[in-house]
């Protein structure tokens, strides 16, 4: 039988075995050391057991590799798919579907919803077709960051 503290685990080991995935991938073919520096930052969540943390890192590092070039993309989700079963579209499909809960229903209610919202709206503000989202977006941020004393973004 799992125990919480069990499937914790698991979840921890899922999120940075996909972190570690990716950012071998992504330093290979950019040789970026932004990468090399979130890496640190992604192995002391994992030491720490920061389940929340460790969520925002694998959000963040989906999105750095939505933002690949097309070829690129294509070969990251070879391996994603061969190693989990799943690659970025289906990660990317599951976001949207939440972000759109999260507008529909005004607000927010944790941290992680937090997280995931502020990076979707760091992709989208700047852009026009996406206006109407990213005022909604930012109200809904604004509202939480008050109410659990966040700095604002």
């Amino acid at each position: 039988m799992n125990t919480l503290k069990n499937i914790q685990i698991k979840q921890l080991n899922y999120y940075l075995e996909w972190c570690v995935t990716i950012a071998n991938f992504m330093s290979k073919k950019t040789g970026s050391n932004e990468i090399k520096e979130y890496w640190e930052k992604i192995k002391i969540n994992q030491k720490q057991q920061d389940i929340t943390e460790m969520k925002a890192a694998f959000n963040d590092m989906t999105s750095w590799a939505l933002y690949l070039e097309s070829k690129d993309r294509l070969e990251l989700n070879k391996i994603l798919r061969k190693k989990f079963n799943h690659d970025l579209l289906d990660i990317d499909k599951r976001l949207q579907k939440k972000i759109q809960s999260f507008i529909k229903k005004g607000k927010i209610s944790n941290k992680e919803q937090y997280y995931l919202l502020r990076e979707y709206f760091e992709r989208i503000w700047d852009m026009p077709e996406y206006k109407e989202t990213a005022k909604k977006i930012e109200d809904i941020l604004f509202t939480f960051e008050n109410k659990k004393g966040l700095q604002p973004i």
